[in-house]
């Protein structure tokens, strides 16, 4: 009776509700992602007083049932929907429909949160099943110990993939009820893009990037110190995407100098940005930097661990681009169009994480701020970087395709889903992946799109950059200038769009590009 009459609201409102005040929802709309960011803040450092599921429940209403067709109405009212104004409702409703997606699994959400953080691999173990991976498999150097958490964490994986399979099932669901054929056309609504273009193209990173890999593959495995006849495991790949071996050229450096000082000659003084607060977390509690958006340009957050080792100081320079990103903001964009801020897609704010990030290829970034080194360890150090790149990046491009694959209209068999889920992350990887892996990063499986997507563009500005201000391009005010001329327009384009309005064409090969001279010279 309660689904009746809550069927008869909905439709009753087509007919019979005001006019949507557009200023109102999206003031109401901006106040909850400030919100949010805040909370998912102050969860990080472990002080929170209440968790995003009341969060989202408090504010239910916003992104109701009836809030989204009077979204739809206010878009369809317009003269053109191809306008800045029905671009910006439509980004507005794409962002809309996913917090509602959340409210609608919100029960399950909860359930499945529970079975993982219940997981431990030892009975005195502290850490999560979320982030187990990170500090009990990639973090361990003896592969016969590492070999033998995996096994239990395997166990772990299978204990909740029913919860897993469920909430996949009711995604398709949910999105068949907003009038999509599957969620992966919500997911391509929501982030502007076209998914079947992002499948051929990830598929031809693939193809173009298997000599690249083979390099690769020879370059890192011996790291692992493993049998010549064995064939190195998902556990393995996740300890060389840690790559522990090159933390000594991290270790001992003043994080907080090295980024004042990559960001001056931009022009850019993070002495002179208080609206940008910079936070040391507690390294037992925290182990990557995280960019909370709590109210951008306004009040933009930077919480930061030592980054003493390889991964935490390309994490830190990524969460320093973000950061920078959402400082420089337009304060109009912000008070007028805050789904340009809070996009679904994150790929545009995400690009600026990984042009920092990216800077760790950079001989000459390395040479200017790590401990003197020789130019022969450079030279090794940027290889084996690329190198681990490269793997990251062609398993995003698998997660990618699997994603496409398990959201399809007609949706795939269990079965078929796992040997889909095998067959494209061995190929991409040339590691081993178990069959009871296939829904482990479920609830984040587009989130590989935006940073496949987000990297592209990196490159591309990247050479964009190097071939108007030179290959030092970071050491120029002039393109620092026009850094903060395109982070001024936060996420109002995507990717795509934003390379062509820049002066480079967005491509999937500007990958192989950056990476083969590392990775070729490497195979020699």
């Amino acid at each position: 009776m309660g689904h009746e009459l809550s069927w008869f609201r909905d439709f009753s409102r087509l007919f019979s509700s005001p006019k949507m005040n557009i200023t109102e929802y999206r003031t109401q709309f901006a106040a909850f992602n400030s919100s949010l960011a805040l909370l998912q803040y102050q969860q990080y450092l472990g002080n929170a007083d209440r968790t995003v599921a009341q969060l989202r429940s408090d504010n239910s209403d916003l992104f109701s049932a009836g809030a989204l067709q009077d979204l739809q109405r206010s878009i369809d009212e317009l003269r053109s929907a191809e306008s800045t104004e029905g671009a910006a409702r439509t980004t507005l409703l794409g962002a809309a429909r996913l917090e509602h997606l959340e409210l609608r699994l919100a029960e399950l959400n909860e359930e499945l949160d529970s079975c993982e953080t219940s997981a431990r691999l030892t009975p005195n173990e502290t850490t999560s099943f979320a982030t187990a991976i990170d500090s009990l498999l990639a973090t361990e150097s003896n592969k016969e110990q590492r070999d033998e958490r995996f096994k239990r964490f395997l166990d772990l994986i299978a204990s909740c993939n029913d919860l897993r399979l469920t909430r996949v099932q009711l995604l398709q669901e949910e999105a068949r009820r907003l009038g999509f054929e599957s969620y992966s056309d919500l997911i391509g609504s929501s982030f502007r893009i076209n998914l079947e273009q992002v499948a051929r193209a990830a598929e031809t990173l693939l193809e173009r990037t298997e000599p690249l890999q083979r390099a690769a593959f020879a370059r890192l495995t011996p790291q692992l110190l493993f049998a010549a006849k064995a064939q190195p495991s998902f556990a393995d790949l996740a300890f060389l995407q840690h790559s522990s071996w090159l933390d000594h050229f991290f270790a001992s450096h003043n994080w907080s100098k090295i980024y004042a000082e990559t960001m001056a000659p931009l022009g850019i003084r993070v002495d002179k940005q208080p609206n940008l607060q910079i936070k040391w977390a507690e390294t037992s509690r925290n182990r990557q930097a995280l960019t909370a958006a709590v109210d951008p340009p306004r009040d933009v957050r930077l919480l930061l661990a030592p980054p003493q080792s390889v991964t935490g100081f390309a994490g830190a320079l990524h969460a320093a681009g973000l950061a920078q990103h959402f400082f420089w903001n337009s304060k109009d964009l912000a008070a007028n169009h805050p789904e340009f801020i809070y996009c679904a897609d994150r790929a545009t704010s995400e690009s600026s994480g990984y042009l920092l990030e990216i800077l760790l290829l950079e001989p000459r970034w390395l040479e200017q701020f790590l401990k003197p080194v020789s130019k022969a360890e450079l030279d090794e150090l940027s290889r084996d970087l690329a190198a681990v790149l490269l793997l990251r990046l062609r398993r995003q491009a698998a997660q990618s395709l699997f994603a496409l694959t398990l959201f399809q209209p007609v949706p795939p068999s269990v079965e078929q889903s796992q040997a889909a889920f095998v067959d494209l992350h061995e190929r991409a990887t040339g590691f081993h992946f178990q069959r009871q892996l296939f829904l482990l990063n479920s609830a984040a499986l587009f989130s590989c799109v935006n940073d496949l997507r987000a990297f592209v563009f990196a490159a591309g500005l990247r050479e964009h950059l190097r071939h108007r201000y030179g290959h030092r391009w970071w050491t120029t005010r002039k393109a620092g200038d026009e850094l903060i001329d395109l982070w001024n327009t936060a996420s109002r384009y995507p990717v795509e769009e934003l390379a062509g309005l820049i002066g480079f064409e967005f491509s999937f090969d500007l990958i192989p590009d950056l990476l083969s001279n590392f990775l070729i010279e490497a195979k020699n």
